[in-house]
């Protein structure tokens, strides 16, 4: 009997066996189909955050390129409220309304994300970014603010700006040049004929094309440069070049007025003058003109013509009497019984001499000397003579000098200022006429004044020269020059000169002699408002 029970006994383990190994198998299999499902639920959820963040990327470059093209570079009523969608629901951006154009804004604040400047104007935009559908099935928007920033470069640190030639031609840079700040050189061809001996602490050139390079300068002085991706920037729409290639319109700029050296000077009429070179004008000390007295033009007259009359009786009579301009203006011509020594000093001794003597003085034609020329006009107060022979002298020494407007003008004479007074503009928008000469009169200028000049035809180079200015002058400008080919020329006792601003141009600027050098202007309070612009976008949330 005992014997018999052992099978039995030997069924009963295996089955128990057979039981565990079938407990086990289920577990895994469960395992494995849990593990499988969990595996396709981390899927799905990378596929769904895999979506969300490319629309996200999406949403966010279309809110940018939206900034860019519809808000940038155009005024105010173009950046209307709106919603933009990527096709095929991979994006969209909800773009707030803006209340003025980037480049007129006129709020100066600290730039959130550290950018230079520090400080810049600034206009904000709300913008809601599309990042996907929640798992709600509703789409979530990410809320950012948007800054559209401007500032004048030159403002900003980067003394030396040179932008691409509208047609696209190279650009001739030479000479000795010495900028403490920034030089900034915008993708642009360069003439390597020619070396530019450049010293500066920071030297920039952005270039969109990374795998096919515009040419650098050809800089003797082999200063460190940096080279980093085209900064996408404006300086105001124009209509026959791209926004954003770094082309330099801020002269005459009737799409973007805020920017515009002209518009922003005749928005103030009563601070300002337009002037023709062909049409003489003056803003002195004297009236407008002098009527004629006939009864005193006889008289005198009769003296100059009457050989009983001697020459002192004569000059007497002249010091002593009521002189009309025109009498004044035939004294300069005819000076029969009259020498050039003392009609030079009965004219002066009528000073404050009227507005249209100025002119007549001014004159190339006029037969005066340079020197009996400056003796005269600086016999009366004055803050520019325009002769109408496309020569304008201006005193930036005068109280009352307006800011100017003018056309037609082949030389231009400054006389610069050792006394302190409000910033002014010079916008040259010489339409037909080249403008051949300018000269610095002075070796010193602590007016803070802005010289913008263009012209719309290929002419001559213009001559910058500083005449009575000691072996170092030093000017407080900023020189800005569209289309204009610059000679500066640092020679006849000019060892080095130095303009406290700084210079911005898009065609060939030649330093011949010295040395010039770029120092930054501080005190920028006036001219933050005045100064031409770059803008650019800046994003923080």
């Amino acid at each position: 009997m005992k014997n018999s029970s052992k099978p039995n006994s030997c069924r009963g383990s295996a089955i128990i066996v057979a039981l565990v190994i079938s407990f086990i198998g289920t577990l895994g299999v469960l395992a494995t189909v849990s593990i499988i499902s969990a595996r396709g639920d981390l899927g799905e959820m990378e596929l769904y955050g895999m979506d969300r963040q490319v629309k996200t990327d999406n949403s966010a470059a279309l809110a940018k390129a939206v900034l860019y093209r519809r808000y940038l570079p155009y005024n105010a009523t173009s950046g209307a409220e709106g919603t933009y969608i990527v096709p095929g629901d991979w994006g969209s951006a909800k773009v707030g309304a803006v209340s003025n154009a980037a480049l007129s804004g006129s709020s100066l604040r600290t730039n959130p994300t550290g950018a230079a400047p520090s400080s810049s104007m600034t206009v904000d935009v709300d913008v809601q970014i599309n990042s996907g559908r929640e798992l709600s099935g509703a789409d979530h928007y990410i809320e950012e603010s948007y800054q559209l920033r401007s500032f004048s470069p030159i403002l900003g640190g980067t003394l030396f700006n040179v932008h691409g030639h509208i047609t696209g031609r190279q650009v001739t840079l030479s000479g000795n040049l010495s900028v403490k700040g920034g030089a900034l050189f915008h993708a642009a061809p360069y003439n390597q004929g020619a070396a530019l001996n450049l010293s500066a602490d920071k030297v920039m050139i952005p270039n969109p094309h990374p795998t096919s390079p515009e040419p650098a300068p050809n800089f003797a002085g082999n200063p460190r440069i940096s080279n980093f991706p085209n900064y996408p920037q404006t300086t105001g729409e124009a209509p026959s070049f791209n926004n954003f290639t770094g082309q330099l319109f801020v002269v005459n700029n009737p799409t973007i007025p805020s920017n515009s050296y002209v518009h922003k000077v005749l928005a103030n009429p009563a601070d300002s003058a337009t002037l023709n070179g062909t049409t003489g004008a003056a803003d002195a000390a004297g009236a407008d003109t002098l009527p004629d007295n006939a009864s005193v033009n006889n008289t005198l007259n009769t003296m100059k013509w009457d050989p009983d009359v001697t020459y002192a009786q004569f000059i007497n009579a002249l010091r002593s009497s009521y002189l009309s301009s025109n009498y004044m203006i035939t004294m300069i011509y005819d000076r029969t019984k009259l020498s050039k020594p003392d009609m030079i000093s009965i004219l002066r001794s009528k000073a404050p001499l009227p507005d249209d003597v100025m002119t007549r003085i001014a004159r190339p034609s006029t037969p005066l000397t340079e020197a009996e020329r400056e003796n005269l006009l600086f016999s009366t107060d004055f803050s520019y003579v325009n002769s109408g022979e496309e020569t304008l002298w201006v005193n930036l020494d005068s109280n009352f000098l307006p800011n100017l407007v003018v056309n037609g003008v082949r030389d231009l004479i400054l006389i610069g200022s050792n006394g302190v007074g409000s910033a002014r503009t010079i916008a040259i928008d010489n339409q037909n006429t080249p403008l051949e000469n300018v000269e610095f009169r002075n070796g010193t200028n602590t007016r803070q004044l802005i010289l913008a000049a263009r012209r719309n035809f290929a002419g001559p180079t213009t001559n910058f020269s500083f005449r009575n200015a000691g072996a170092f002058p030093r000017w407080n400008l900023i020189l800005e020059v569209e289309n204009v080919n610059a000679n500066l020329n640092l020679n006849s006792g000019v060892s080095g000169a130095t303009f406290i601003g700084g210079v911005r141009t898009d065609s060939d600027f030649r330093i011949n002699g010295g040395t010039l050098t770029l120092d930054r202007e501080t005190n920028d309070s006036q001219l933050q408002f005045l100064a031409s612009r770059s803008t650019w976008i800046e994003t923080y949330r």
